[in-house]
């Protein structure tokens, strides 16, 4: 299995969020991490997601990776912006409406 970095932008492959991209926040271990994609949930509480279900990409979100180190945890529009940096407001929050 590809190894997955917190602040790895993630895409989603099963579930109700399928087919949007996510943050990893956290790894909890070799079958699971826990993301973050900006949506009502605060970012202090991600969301446990199985590894399988989330194909990674190659894209890192660098400030996110530099708040979690120095013990800053990002807000929920800023993860939005950093989302929206690496791939575009379409491909997150599927109820973006909602949110902006």
């Amino acid at each position: 299995m590809t190894e997955v970095n917190i602040g790895q932008v993630v895409e989603s492959t099963a579930g109700r969020d399928k087919g949007f991209h996510m943050i990893v926040f956290s790894i909890i271990d070799s079958k699971y991490v826990t993301i973050v994609d900006g949506r009502q949930r605060k970012v202090e509480n991600p969301k446990k997601k199985k590894l399988k279900h989330l194909h990674l990409t190659p894209n890192v979100a660098g400030r996110f990776v530099k708040n979690i180190q120095t013990g800053k945890i990002p807000t929920n529009e800023e993860v939005r912006e950093y989302l929206d940096e690496l791939v575009g407001p379409d491909k997150y929050l599927p109820h973006n409406e909602e949110v902006r």
